[in-house]
């Protein structure tokens, strides 16, 4: 799950031309209790595995065991410019991006659910992206 949904953040990243600085992860585990915790990356980043790497790490790092009720994948500290990248990973991160280029266009024809780092998982996912209540379509935002 945290790869399907650092893959959404990233998408969304892509899409607006930003990218994260920090990534967060937010679990809320039985008796709504919210643990967040975050990381800053060492450059500003909009690639799926990198986001998944940190999300990941946290995850490992903050949950007790106990079962989830909710999972989130947060970027933060966003930026216009991925800034200084390490000059030994430039040519490995050229190559995420075009591989990323071509897998937003798989994407954008086919669906979503056509090419994923997570493809291979057979969990069920339910999606939910909190949007601004302004730009839902025929809703009233001060009856929300």
């Amino acid at each position: 799950m945290l790869v399907r949904l650092s893959e959404m953040v990233a998408r969304r990243l892509r899409d607006h031309r930003l990218y994260a600085r920090t990534v967060q992860i937010k679990l809320r585990v039985f008796g709504f209790l919210d643990v967040h915790r975050s990381r800053t990356l060492d450059h500003a980043s909009q690639i799926d595995l990198e986001i998944a790497d940190a999300a990941r790490g946290l995850f490992h790092k903050a949950w007790t065991g106990k079962p989830i009720r909710l999972l989130g994948v947060y970027a933060q500290s966003l930026e216009a410019s991925e800034g200084q990248a390490s000059l030994l990973d430039d040519s490995k991160t050229e190559r995420w991006r075009k591989t990323l280029e071509a897998v937003d266009k798989m994407r954008d024809k086919y669906g979503d659910s056509t090419v994923s780092l997570a493809a291979g998982l057979n969990a069920g996912f339910r999606a939910r992206v909190h949007e601004n209540p302004e730009n839902l379509p025929g809703k009233d935002p001060k009856k929300l």
